[in-house]
């Protein structure tokens, strides 16, 4: 039996009930309190006011005036234009809007502004359509590369010329739409991997655990396009544009699962689709890539500031004092996200497949000067 409960007989209430009735009895008196006159003062204020008010004060101390020559950002109702924007996917991207909203508010044409955490040249390329010269750094050397290319000043006509060289070159070595059709289920056996990289001297990234990120025969079309693409007779700039457009395809044809931006991983997701029947064609990537890069370069060159300069720089943002020769007006960035995206661990295919790194090794000595890793350490020598 419930100790609790009244006894036989008793009119004393539930003690669930008495409960209720007791709050409600406190809540009604401590209403009418606040409701009575008091001898010494004006009535009390209402609790409702009483809230306002202390909202208010809560308000103010939150959101002080802002400072003596403060500008607002001024986010144009229209898109900024997407130039060459969007060549390459890189996480957690610097929004091109508020970029050259930031330019607008803060600098003026003419001025040099620095951004010591470059990633994919969103403010240089912004920079260079709002007519500011740009200072990129980055310690990520396919950050470095893209940025370079994406902000280089090409000759539309010059660099469709060279794709109309490369184009049949690469549709020679494609395989058939039948063989594609047969492999999406499938792949080519090791013998016969094996067998193609010695007879046709491919070279292949020494990327750790290869088959678990490309199937074989993938990696034959991979390796085959990027030796077309530097035996092509063709100028190095537009060489390097190549193989931006070519580093670009490489996580959609992959297992890895190109969405996250948190890291590298073939996801649940993209075992699924791939065991559903996935069909990758390298040469079609690379061909639709192509296609819309050509047209991106097309918009960059018409808007960009021809009077202004762009220079990148694979650096380390904690020593520019010694790297930088030029004064800067500005500095604007979007630093990286440390401890949710792992820049290092991202960008590992396309190190390896861009030479940007021959051996693991390499590559490991590069981690400890990274701020945006997936985890780091209580004390992290990077931050020293």
């Amino acid at each position: 039996m419930d100790p609790r409960a009244p006894a036989p007989g008793s009119d004393r209430l539930p003690y669930r009930e008495s409960r209720m009735r007791g709050s409600a009895l406190r809540s009604s008196s401590s209403v009418a309190a606040d409701r009575r006159p008091r001898s010494d003062g004006p009535p009390s204020t209402e609790p409702s006011v009483r809230a306002a008010a202390s909202s208010a004060t809560t308000s103010e101390h939150y959101m002080p005036r802002p400072p003596a020559g403060y500008r607002p950002l001024d986010f144009a109702a229209e898109d900024a234009p997407r130039l060459t924007h969007y060549l390459f996917r890189f996480p957690a991207k610097f929004h091109p809007r508020v970029v050259h909203s930031l330019l607008r508010s803060y600098t003026e044409v003419g001025q040099t502004v620095l951004d010591p955490f470059c990633g994919s040249g969103t403010l240089l390329v912004a920079a260079a359509a709002e007519g500011r010269n740009a200072i990129g750094t980055d310690i990520d050397p396919v950050a470095a590369f893209v940025s370079s290319v994406k902000t280089h000043r090409y000759r539309s006509g010059h660099l469709r010329a060279s794709w109309a060289h490369l184009h049949p070159v690469l549709n020679l070595l494609r395989r058939s739409d039948e063989e594609y059709d047969a492999l999406k289920f499938d792949d080519i056996s090791v013998e016969a991997y094996e067998s193609i990289i010695r007879d046709e001297q491919l070279w292949v990234p020494a990327i750790p655990n290869l088959a678990h990120w490309f199937r074989r025969y993938v990696v034959v079309d991979l390796a085959r396009i990027l030796r077309s693409i530097e035996d092509a007779r063709i100028p190095q700039t537009h060489r390097q544009f190549f193989r931006l457009v070519f580093s670009s395809i490489l996580r959609r044809a992959s297992n890895a699962d190109p969405v996250p931006v948190s890291g590298l991983e073939v996801t649940a997701h993209m075992k699924a689709i791939n065991d559903a029947g996935r069909i990758i064609d390298p040469f079609d990537l690379l061909s639709c890539a192509v296609d819309k890069a050509l047209r991106a370069v097309d918009d960059y060159s018409r808007i960009a500031d021809p009077s202004v300069r762009s220079s990148v720089l694979q650096a380390d943002a904690t020593s520019l004092r010694s790297t930088l020769r030029r004064r800067v007006d500005a500095i604007i960035t979007s630093p990286p996200y440390h401890n949710a995206v792992d820049y290092y661990r991202r960008h590992q295919l396309e190190m390896f497949w861009l030479r940007l790194t021959e051996t693991q090794d390499d590559r490991l000595a590069l981690r400890p000067k990274y701020l945006g890793r997936g985890s780091v350490r209580k004390h992290d020598p990077a931050l020293d």
